[in-house]
């Protein structure tokens, strides 16, 4: 398999006829991720070998009672007492088993139905050139051998990684390990094939994982820095300067270029530690200083506590120090080199499910845009990496598509849609058309030739490449979502959702004669931005909107206008109060009086009231008392739109679905493209199986205009032509979804 994210789609493909049977033949070679999953409950283990001395007489609990010498050199000792998240016992509390010696040099090799469902694990994650470096002479006598069912045979990873990782384990009272080399039959294909679709639930399962760096902190200095980063106060000039030589050196390390190392780390999430060396006569510190650690020679930092402080303490240090002029340009420009450097090296953390899950995922646009910037082997190992990454429920067979000689770019893309994940059609824009996207004969029933779908209407451009491709890196495009059912044939894409005819348009002249008999809108552009200054006119804009479109019968658009402009509290939020539980949940006329317009009802929740007033000022943000929360929020995309049609164009196109009934209670949509007489498709989301009935999370392209009419139907669906992506937000019934074809 070649990596050609450089070459166009359209290039191998004589036509579009060659091009949809390749990815329909892509398709057909799937694997079920029940078989990888199960693969993944019934793991091998390196553990200690020898023949554990068994403590004598029961204990008060009827068990054997623990009875050994706790001495470093380590005797044996039976596991404590595990249980997973139910409270079941997990398999390995029913063996005996050692702790490992420092002095050890022999393991054993459990096999693979030894401890079915066990997580009590620590799964490594390493660079291969660290575990194959050249073995000297003189090492000979530190090199591990590892005792199987078939004899002993001698490791096949060089003795430090190991000595880290049982290092790393012994403190921890964890009696397995798992790493790749050895747990998996590197002479079974199978177990190869299962192993690398299975990789990603290794890292997310296991209790404990361990990012293994070859960087050696020397300086005293940098340790300081550290702590004072993680101490979370101000920092001295002298330290700052420290912090970015220790950050840089740690940025430097080949842990953060290799693509398996990429979703091991997004897959081991909360759970996932990086060692480092470290010269053992410096001192560590409050912050630095491992918990559990029985040697001087590592640092040890947990991924999620490090990505947090580069999100959030230095941006805004350097931010506030910047602005007090106490920070040199040269340290600004450096410090600001190693936040872009490690955001480009680790997506940004979203949950799978959106309630705080531990388990952490990102869309193929991430993924493709992420593993550029990283290496692998084997290429067709991405595609396995890139499921992993997006957490994808199906998978394809990418040994069997190597052998067929398939490249990485289409059945990278071939894979996105099968697992109704459109990330890849959002990210591409058009050469000519700007940061716009591909907006050009967007919701017309003709696109311009060089801009036309390969393959199928709906498919990539014929220029597109997946190394061009433009990922907004942005918690808006890195949201995870599924279309389903998501299945290619030869018709097309079958998808269900909603048909919705755009036959209206809303005149707000009214809105806009009233708003400028208050207000100078002679200069529509700063307006139209979210700022303290600007807040009251767009508070009196969503106000008089509201009232205008309740009181003239648009009841269904004022609802969504309502819902994507006020505050909602996230689903892993904390409990919130009775009073603020009400207020989420209170309707326009409740909290607004609409013949007045006045706030009859303060919004309780008092967001960055915590701030200094001169932080807040600085920042545009403050304690509201309106209830239009997210006129701030990364939403306010919605905000310009809203402006837009009042302010500049004096109208709105708006959209009920084609299967209802036409009254003016009934239009819930609106496009940002939209025309009157046009036809859009807007594609169901599911979230744990569930539609999704509510679509104002993100202002993204997610919904396909199409052509007016079928292009021909079956008995079961209508087939469209496609005419690109737009962006927008609707209501829907889930009770009224039909199913598509997306010729």
């Amino acid at each position: 398999m070649l990596l050609d994210t450089a070459k166009p789609f359209g290039q191998d493909y004589v036509n579009d006829n060659d091009y949809r049977q390749a990815m329909l033949a892509i398709q057909k070679h799937q694997l079920d991720r029940g078989t990888a999953a199960n693969w993944a409950n019934h793991l091998r283990f390196l553990t200690a070998d020898g023949e554990p001395k068994l403590p004598t007489g029961p204990g008060p609990n009827g068990k054997v009672a623990e009875s050994y010498s706790d001495d470093d050199e380590g005797k044996y000792e039976l596991s404590r007492s595990e249980t997973d998240e139910s409270g079941s016992v997990c398999a390995c509390e029913n063996h005996v088993t050692m702790k490992f010696r420092k002095s050890g040099r022999q393991l054993k090799l459990t096999g693979a139905s030894e401890n079915p469902f066990c997580v009590h694990y620590l799964a490594v994650s390493y660079c291969c050139e660290s575990a194959n470096r050249v073995r000297k002479p003189n090492d000979m006598g530190s090199n591990y051998t590892i005792n199987t069912s078939s004899g002993i045979r001698q490791s096949k990873l060089d003795f430090e990684v190991l000595d880290r990782a049982i290092s790393f384990a012994r403190p921890r009272k964890l009696s397995y390990i798992w790493i790749d080399q050895e747990c998996i039959d590197q002479e079974d294909e199978r177990d190869q094939r299962e192993g690398i679709q299975a990789m990603d639930l290794v890292y997310q399962r296991a209790v404990e994982c361990l990012g293994l760096l070859d960087v050696q902190i020397a300086d005293q200095r940098h340790i300081d820095a550290l702590n004072a980063m993680f101490d979370g106060e101000d920092i001295s000039d002298d330290l700052l300067h420290a912090l970015a030589d220790v950050l840089e050196l740690i940025l430097s390390d080949r842990w953060f270029t290799r693509a398996w190392i990429l979703q091991e780390s997004l897959a081991g999430a909360v759970q996932m530690t990086l060692q480092m060396k470290c010269n053992p006569n410096l001192e560590k510190g409050a912050f630095m200083e491992p918990m559990f650690s029985l040697s001087s020679e590592y640092l040890e930092i947990e991924l999620t506590q490090l990505h947090a402080y580069l999100s959030t303490w230095l941006p805004t240090t350097v931010e506030y120090m910047t602005a007090n002029s106490t920070l040199e340009p040269a340290i600004a420009d450096r410090l600001t080199n190693i936040m872009e450097k490690w955001f480009g090296l680790l997506p940004p953390q979203v949950p799978v499910d959106y309630e705080g899950n531990r388990r952490l995922a990102c869309n193929a646009a991430a993924a493709v845009s992420y593993l550029n910037r990283r290496e692998n082997a084997v290429i067709s190992d991405r595609i396995a990496i890139m499921a992993n990454l997006c957490d994808y429920k199906k998978r394809l067979d990418t040994m069997e598509l190597d052998r067929l000689g398939y490249n990485f770019s289409l059945c990278a893309f071939v894979l996105s849609i099968m697992n109704g994940d459109i990330s890849l059609l959002q990210g591409y824009v058009h050469p000519l058309s700007g940061h716009s996207g591909r907006t050009d004969d967007l919701t017309r029933q003709s696109q311009q030739a060089a801009n036309k779908g390969v393959g199928f209407s709906w498919s990539l451009p014929q220029w597109a490449t997946l190394s061009s491709l433009r990922y907004l890196e942005t918690e808006l495009t890195n949201a995870t979502f599924e279309l389903h059912p998501s299945t290619l044939t030869q018709s097309g894409w079958l998808l269900d959702g909603w048909l919705f005819s755009f036959d209206h348009a809303i005149d707000l002249s009214p809105v806009r004669t009233m708003l400028a008999a208050k207000w100078d809108l002679s200069e529509p552009k700063k307006l139209s931005i979210p700022t303290l200054s600007t807040r009251p006119f767009l508070v009196d804009m969503m106000i008089q909107l509201l009232s205008f479109l309740v009181e003239t019968g648009y009841t269904g658009v004022a609802e969504l206008f309502w819902d994507i402009t006020r505050y909602q509290p996230p689903k892993r939020q904390l409990q919130p109060s009775p009073e603020t539980e009400a207020y989420c949940k209170a309707s326009f006329n409740q909290i607004i009086d609409m013949k007045t317009g006045k706030i009859t009802w303060s919004n309780p929740i008092k967001m960055y009231s915590d701030l200094p007033e001169d932080t807040r000022r600085r920042l545009g943000i403050g304690p509201y008392q309106d209830p239009f929360q997210k006129l701030y929020d990364s939403e306010n995309f919605y905000v310009w739109r809203i402006f837009k049609a009042i302010v500049l164009d004096g109208s709105l196109p708006i959209g009920r679905l084609d299967n209802g009934k036409v009254s003016l209670d009934t239009y819930q949509a609106f496009f940002d493209n939209a025309c009157v007489g046009n036809l859009y498709f807007a594609p169901a989301e599911y979230c744990e199986g569930s539609i999704k009935a509510r679509h104002f999370n993100r202002w993204q392209p997610r919904a396909f205009p199409i052509s007016r009419t079928p292009r021909r139907s079956t008995e079961s669906y209508a087939i469209f032509a496609c005419q690109g992506l737009d962006q927008g937000e609707w209501l829907i019934d889930p009770m009224q979804i039909e199913r598509v074809c997306l010729e």
